[in-house]
């Protein structure tokens, strides 16, 4: 008799697991891009869940002057930023109380987050081709070096706010205590993420307003093909709209109040992807309750 397909990826390598998981999502993902509009538009399912338009000449080089403010921070900043190359997870996990040996599968849920957002992102970047700040002017040199990859949407902040909205809804989940604390700090940490690329020359605010909401997104999918799904609404984000520089209150009070902003508009909300039945994701769910239920009934310990 064959085992449960579910069953065999808890006692697999977590890189087949990874595997598993990144074939499933890339399966239901697609995009459209328009050559005339410079447009692209991302689905999931086939339903659309983030659209945006190439930044214009004009906003990068308004964007430039932006970036330009932020380089008298980078002393004080400088050795966090280049902790922060790859992933930092690290960061989430001491805000967020966790680690990976009482935390392994929530951690795992974590991790392929980030890797199928920098997915999403690279699909994006191929098509909008966007400059970084000092390929389009020579009044700023980067502290690190430049990825091979263009600007726009910012990969740092896409995977930041995700890993920050996915956290945000498990506290909510399993009716954390002290969950509204620990979110406002995530979400501050995800902020730190993203304006320290900006510190360090390789991002406009653009690319943070842009990965912030996409990454957004991305979590309400892959907690749905977790099992926590709930509706969430698809974005159309505008670069080239008047709009101030990025910061975490301003996106927040964007989603309280949408007439706040004019480049972002939503459509109406969808319903969370559902997953197949042999789904490798199912088997996170089980694990993760596991894990929460052991912590709450420790106190937090």
């Amino acid at each position: 008799t064959l085992q449960d397909p579910r069953r065999n990826a808890l006692v697999w390598s977590d890189w087949v697991r990874a595997s598993l998981y990144v074939a499933e999502f890339i399966s239901r993902f697609s995009w459209r891009t328009n050559a005339n509009t410079h447009t692209t538009s991302l689905s999931f399912a086939s339903k659309e869940f983030f659209s945006t338009v190439r930044p214009t000449a004009d906003t990068l080089n308004t964007q430039v002057d932006l970036v330009e403010n932020y380089v008298n921070q980078r002393t004080e900043r400088g050795s966090e930023i280049v902790t922060q190359l790859g992933f930092p997870s690290p960061y989430y996990a001491m805000v967020a109380g966790i680690d990976s040996a009482r935390f392994r599968y929530t951690a795992e849920l974590l991790t392929i987050t980030q890797v199928l957002c920098s997915h999403v992102c690279m699909t994006a970047k191929y098509y909008l081709d966007v400059p970084r700040p000092s390929q389009v002017s020579t009044k700023l040199t980067p502290m690190i070096a430049i990825p091979g990859h263009g600007a726009f949407p910012s990969a740092h902040a896409t995977e930041a706010h995700a890993v920050a909205r996915v956290l945000e809804r498990m506290y909510h989940s399993y009716a954390m205590p002290d969950k509204e604390a620990r979110s406002t700090l995530l979400y501050k940490q995800a902020e730190l993420v993203a304006v320290n690329r900006t510190v360090a020359g390789v991002h406009y605010p653009i690319d943070s307003w842009a990965g912030s909401m996409l990454g957004r997104n991305i979590a309400d999918i892959v907690l749905g093909l977790a099992g926590y799904g709930e509706p969430y609404q698809p974005v159309n984000y505008d670069p080239n709209a008047d709009h101030g520089d990025f910061n975490r209150a301003a996106l927040t009070e964007t989603y309280h109040d949408p007439a706040s902003n004019a480049a972002v508009s939503f459509a109406e909300a969808i319903a969370a992807p559902s997953r197949k039945g042999d789904s490798a994701f199912g088997s996170l769910r089980r694990e993760i309750n596991r894990e929460f239920s052991d912590w709450i009934g420790s106190g937090g310990a």
